[in-house]
């Protein structure tokens, strides 16, 4: 009886052999153009604090916070997403949509220094902003009240678009949430007519790859 080949039975390692047959082959590249760089502004600190969980990061300074985002437009990052703390939240989350809150700061501050160089996006979600730490409005049985979620981020869009069109991130992407977005004046989309399963992932922020796949015999 024929012993069966040693595992793994395929090792193509001639799609491997040079620079040029990776390059051929390779379904997927990764590169400065398609990351976006987290960033997190505090209010009432005067000094970067580090973010324990994550080695490098800081909750900035408004100051900072402009000095990090233009050393990383240097490094050509294209794309920075920030998020908020407020120094005072409550139920609602209300400071997510304050015209003066953290983040409509920071994105105007941005804005002002790196243009149209580097995409600036908006976190949407609640969780920093309000006092019980849940990413929405809780009803009477302290429970999530989804469809109260749509309300509060409406305005809380509406409050970080100093330019045009800026990119935000709905909170849980939940249909609810992306399609109220998508349906908002000066989106630049019309409503959608139906549900699809695009809308309630955070894949549809980003566009699809234009590059093609080579095809191998």
């Amino acid at each position: 009886m024929r012993e069966p080949p040693p595992f793994p039975a395929s090792r193509p390692r001639r799609l491997r052999r040079t620079a040029a047959l990776r390059g051929l082959v390779r379904e997927t590249d990764l590169s400065r153009g398609d990351l976006a760089a987290p960033l997190f502004v505090k209010e009432s600190i005067t000094e970067p604090v580090p973010v324990a969980s994550m080695p490098g990061h800081y909750q900035h300074t408004l100051e900072s916070l402009r000095k990090e985002a233009a050393e990383l437009a240097g490094l050509g990052v294209p794309a920075l997403l920030l998020f908020g703390v407020p120094a005072v939240k409550d139920a609602e989350g209300s400071q997510a949509w304050a015209p003066d809150g953290i983040v409509q700061q920071a994105l105007r501050a941005l804005e002002a220094d790196l243009g149209d160089d580097v995409v600036l996006i908006g976190d949407l979600c609640l969780c920093e902003y309000t006092d019980h730490g849940h990413c929405g409005v809780l009803g009477a049985d302290r429970s999530v009240v989804n469809d109260a979620g749509p309300r509060s981020t409406g305005p809380a869009s509406s409050t970080r678009r100093s330019s045009p069109t800026p990119p935000s991130t709905p909170p849980r992407c939940t249909a609810r949430s992306a399609r109220r977005q998508r349906a908002r004046p000066g989106s630049g989309t019309a409503p959608p007519t139906r549900w699809t399963p695009a809308m309630a992932t955070r894949h549809c922020a980003r566009p699809p790859s234009t590059r093609p796949r080579a095809r191998t015999w």
